[in-house]
């Protein structure tokens, strides 16, 4: 497994490039994917899971490539729960830039394709810095 701070050089600051974004994403996956406790409390706090619940397995994700085009979520995560039920959860993270074209729409439909094609519960979470509604 990469470790945390390799992933942060990759995005060192360059010229007309600035990684905080990238960095809070890295940062934020890594929280949620080396700490169970984290990950679940995020979880039923964005309604995606009910108390009670047991989820057997977990994989979080960046930068997850959507059908081998330029979309890219900035995380996923997949869940399967005790029942053997599936969720699909993609997070965009948001500093100092707006959405891109259509962005969240690619997102949407996509998680839409996979909940009618693998009958699994899709979800997209949109955290910005600043308040942006959507």
């Amino acid at each position: 497994m990469e470790s945390l701070f390799s992933k942060l050089f990759r995005y060192r600051e360059r010229e007309n490039r600035s990684p905080e974004e990238d960095y809070m994403t890295e940062l934020l996956a890594y929280i949620l994917q080396n700490h169970r406790s984290c990950l679940l409390s995020f979880l039923k706090e964005c309604n995606i899971i009910e108390e009670g619940i047991e989820i057997k397995e977990i994989t979080v994700t960046t930068q997850y490539i959507l059908n081998n085009s330029e979309s890219r979520p900035d995380i996923a995560i997949k869940l399967t729960d005790e029942s053997g039920k599936q969720s699909i959860v993609f997070v965009e993270n948001k500093i100092n830039a707006a959405e891109g074209p259509n962005q969240l729409q690619r997102y949407f439909s996509y998680l839409s394709k996979e909940n009618h094609k693998n009958l699994c519960s899709c979800y997209l979470i949109y955290i910005t810095k600043n308040y942006d509604s959507k």
